[in-house]
């Protein structure tokens, strides 16, 4: 047991330790980068696509985890779509091709352009925007 314990780590992490206690939903990741928490997508960064994460609902905070590590937090919302600005970035990067002869700066604003008109649509589906 002596020479065994030297090679286990403490459990140092609350919400981990949380989610032993409590029930954890667990889903793969698809290419929409949307998990789906009571009804609502909520994203994860696109380097998890196809992986299994695990979603822990802290207090009004959803806590995505991959492996035990805490890859991402959102806020619980009534938004049908809830997507961070950089993981949608990175989404958009796969699906956007830079134009011939395109400077790296103007190919990123176009991305973050195309984000921001996105997300605005996003908001006026879900009622939020006028």
């Amino acid at each position: 047991m002596k020479k065994e314990k030297e090679h286990l780590r403490p459990l140092n992490r609350i919400p981990l330790l949380d989610s032993y206690l409590k029930e954890a939903d667990t889903q793969k990741v698809p290419a929409t980068l949307l998990v789906n928490y009571e009804g609502h997508g909520y994203s994860v960064p696109k380097k998890f696509i196809a992986n299994r994460v695990k979603l822990i609902r802290i207090e009004d905070e959803l806590q995505i985890y991959y492996n035990n590590d805490l890859i991402c937090t959102h806020q619980i919302s009534d938004r049908p779509l809830n997507y961070k600005n950089e993981h949608y970035l990175d989404g958009l990067r796969d699906s956007i091709e830079p134009k011939k002869d395109e400077t790296a700066e103007d190919y990123e604003s176009r991305i973050q352009k195309k984000a921001e008109e996105s997300l605005k649509k996003m908001d006026l589906l879900a009622g939020k925007v006028k």
